[in-house]
């Protein structure tokens, strides 16, 4: 009876983290894509947009500042703890820090940015709608058939 009673509640232990791995990987997922918004800074209201990714290997983004630089800037790090997101840019790109809390509904990320260690602003992002896929084309009837 000992070893049956271990083996139910080591399989239901199993079953439990393995949901909560499901629900955070579902919650990571949601995280994926592009998030547009605003930097405020020195009395300005600069465009930005960051593009977040999650693969076997972590975190990647970038960062698109149009008004300063036209390419993206690729972020060194991104780590996403909890509702805590914090992304550290190269050096070449802008040295900064950037850290964000997601709001509850995870679609709004605000936080503040620390450029060569100066806090130096604030920023608010919203997560745009990822485009619905198309769906496949018919196939042509073949030749003589209506």
């Amino acid at each position: 009876m000992f070893i049956k009673g271990s083996y139910i509640r080591g399989a239901a232990a199993a079953s439990l983290l393995l949901s909560a791995a499901s629900v955070q990987a579902v919650g990571a997922q949601s995280l994926i894509g592009k998030w547009e918004g605003m930097l405020y800074a020195q009395g300005q209201s600069i465009p930005v947009v960051i593009t977040l990714d999650s693969t076997a290997a972590g975190w990647s983004g970038t960062l698109l500042v149009a008004q300063l630089k036209p390419d993206p800037i690729v972020i060194a790090t991104v780590s996403i703890k909890k509702d805590t997101v914090t992304m550290q840019l190269p050096e070449d790109g802008m040295n900064a820090f950037i850290q964000g809390l997601l709001t509850a509904d995870r679609k709004t990320l605000n936080g503040m940015v620390a450029v060569q260690g100066d806090n130096s602003g604030t920023f608010q992002v919203t997560k745009t709608p990822m485009a619905a896929k198309p769906a496949p084309a018919k196939p042509a009837p073949p030749a003589g058939q209506k």
